[in-house]
């Protein structure tokens, strides 16, 4: 029950800030400002509410970690090759405001908090996986708050990528015990979906193909990430 109301206050808290910014100010300066406020928010959540420790391990298993994040790798050098291109760099301030600040907040909010705390609630065996599911699942729902800005079909599709993707960063944190893992690849994947868009709005209408490889890939490396054999480690990192 605390789970859904501290996602609930929270996605209250995301509409509402939509109204304390003057139309005039720049995006950018708009997006940061109201991911600060209900991070602030979320911040207080965990501190009265959820009470989680936040996971920033960085004594240990860095060579695990580096080979775990191979996607990001990739991603990451698709931003940067973007991010030096002339074409682009008209749109860096909005991406890196909106891949920053949602980033940030997003990783902190349902990685940090919502995953471990429905891992700890969940009195089963299938404790973890029910953990990533529904953290997950609140994450791709959350993001059904942009139908104010932008299509139904574009924002399904963007919740269901949002929930697959979900999946895999809820995995990285799981095996890594540091958040900083999935901060990074959340900000790679924001940044160059901005930087060559030029908009924060999501436009992509369904294509299946790319859907199917989203999941064939990003749903594959979470069970292969969250196999078995590994969830002793991650009950022991996390005391579980």
């Amino acid at each position: 029950m605390r789970l859904i109301l501290s996602w609930v206050i929270v996605m209250i808290t995301i509409l509402l800030s939509a109204f304390i910014f003057p139309a005039t100010w720049p995006l950018s300066t708009t997006i940061l400002l109201q991911d600060v406020i209900v991070l602030l928010i979320a911040i207080l959540i965990n501190h009265f509410v959820i009470k989680e420790r936040i996971g920033l391990d960085f004594k240990s298993g860095l060579s695990n970690a580096i080979v775990l994040n191979i996607p990001t790798w990739f991603i990451l050098t698709s931003a940067v090759t973007l991010a030096l291109d002339p074409r682009y760099q008209k749109n860096l301030v909005l991406a890196l405001s909106v891949a920053i600040s949602a980033a940030v907040f997003e990783e902190y909010f349902f990685r940090g908090l919502l995953l471990p705390y429905a891992i700890r609630h969940f009195n089963s065996q299938h404790a973890i996986l029910f953990g990533v599911i529904v953290s997950s699942v609140l994450f791709g729902f959350s993001h059904m708050l942009n139908l104010g800005k932008q299509p139904l079909e574009p924002t399904l599709i963007q919740g269901a990528s949002a929930f697959l993707i979900g999946l895999f960063m809820a995995a990285i944190y799981l095996r890594t015990h540091n958040l900083i893992w999935p901060i990074l690849f959340h900000f790679t994947n924001d940044f160059g979906s901005v930087i060559s868009s030029g908009t924060a709005v999501y436009t992509s209408y369904l294509n299946p193909v790319r859907l199917l490889g989203t999941l064939i890939l990003f749903g594959g490396l979470s069970a292969f990430y969250l196999r078995k054999d590994r969830q002793k480690q991650i009950k022991e990192r996390f005391n579980f």
